[in-house]
């Protein structure tokens, strides 16, 4: 099947083809034939559809857009942009259920023996909090949030995961002993605070990036066409 949109009035381009994709059944596709290379288009697919096209560039303003339909986990690479796990998005993933799991254990040693209360309910109570709902959380923002232009922030992702897990790691392992009596341990209670914080601003910039609505997203569009041609 092929599109030719040479012919259409370009403020009409961009919705005519969308209204073709959305109708594709998973693995069918066109062949898009412009009078240049449409590439602000596939910008706009990554925004609005990530994960949901293949897109292959065939020369003289020609693209193939297929929609690729549920695919095998086995042997397959994970790709941030199609949709799948990158790697920091796995290891929040990973390390809250992580968390869930010590959540779980300290709460029952907590029944079993009421004496260790005192010292390792605020542990607990953060394990759970932070270690599994607050990182289950950015994870699946920083995996699932649209990326608007194919926006890639890896390395946000990474100082996040990293500032988060060390000051919660620093919290569990020594808030039992500060509450245990070793008060000399509070500037690094303070420490794992700050981390945590950072670690809180840094998420939270990141998605001011890519918390848009669809005005916004129209936009942006427009502006690279003017830009683009």
């Amino acid at each position: 099947m092929e599109l030719d949109v040479r012919q259409i009035p370009p403020r009409e381009r961009h919705p005519r083809i969308f209204a073709l994709f959305d109708r594709l059944m998973p693995g069918e596709g066109f062949v898009l034939v412009n009078d240049h290379d449409p590439k602000p288009l596939y910008y706009q697919f990554q925004a609005e559809r990530p994960g949901q096209v293949d897109w292959s560039y065939l020369g003289g303003g020609r693209a193939r857009l297929r929609h690729p339909g549920p695919r095998p986990w086995a042997g397959e690479a994970l790709d941030s942009e199609r949709g799948l796990m990158g790697f920091w998005h796995f290891l929040f993933v990973r390390a809250a259920l992580l968390y869930l799991v010590c959540a779980a254990f300290l709460g029952t040693l907590l029944y079993l023996f009421p004496g260790l209360v005192g010292p390792f309910r605020p542990s607990h109570v953060h394990a759970g909090l932070v270690g599994f709902f607050l990182q289950m959380v950015m994870g699946v923002a920083y995996w699932m949030m649209p990326r608007p232009g194919g926006l890639r922030q890896e390395g946000l992702e990474g100082l996040t995961f990293i500032l988060l897990n060390t000051g919660l790691f620093l919290r569990l392992l020594l808030e039992p002993l500060y509450l245990g009596g070793q008060m000399g341990l509070r500037p690094w209670l303070g420490l794992s605070g700050a981390l945590q914080f950072l670690a809180t601003l840094d998420f939270a910039y990141a998605m001011t990036k890519r918390v848009v609505t669809a005005d916004m997203l129209r936009k942006l569009r427009e502006e690279r066409e003017r830009r683009g041609g």
